[in-house]
């Protein structure tokens, strides 16, 4: 029985957690300043859905890539492997989100989100890096591009 599942890859975590943080500034700061008049020239409706497909996106390409990564370096005999490091990743940025989130809009007196908004935030935040390993074959770890001799 394959037990790789119940340990957990630190450098995966750390994966999903930097290309959490990375896909966010790129796409919301940076990406979204350009779309901002067409979002706003949108019925609400819509533009909350374009909201949720892009995260659900961006979150999958998170996933999709730790997992890759965690494949290469110590191979996968089944997608159960990486499944408690991206889950452990997941939930760190999460949290992280949820924190600095209640924080910023503490400081700038704006109300928080409702709860149907927040259980839509975990639910997103948790399955949708999950979902990406689904797009990972098992296989074989592979040789390292670059040896440490």
């Amino acid at each position: 029985m394959d037990e790789s599942w119940v340990r957990v890859d630190p450098r995966t975590v750390v994966t999903v957690i930097a290309l959490d943080a990375v896909t966010y500034v790129l796409v919301y700061w940076l990406m979204f300043r350009a779309f901002e008049p067409t979002l706003e020239s949108l019925e609400p409706m819509v533009a909350q859905g374009v909201l949720h497909v892009v995260a659900a996106v961006r979150l999958t390409a998170v996933g999709l890539f730790a997992t890759r990564s965690f494949r290469r370096r110590l191979g996968m005999e089944t997608r159960v492997g990486p499944l408690l490091s991206v889950g452990v990743g997941a939930a760190i940025t999460l949290t992280l989100g949820i924190v600095l989130g209640i924080a910023s809009r503490s400081m700038m007196g704006v109300a928080g989100p409702s709860v149907v908004e927040s259980a839509i935030g975990v639910v997103e935040g948790l399955v949708f890096p999950l979902l990406g390993l689904l797009f990972v074959i098992p296989g074989e770890a592979e040789e390292p591009l670059f040896s440490r001799h």
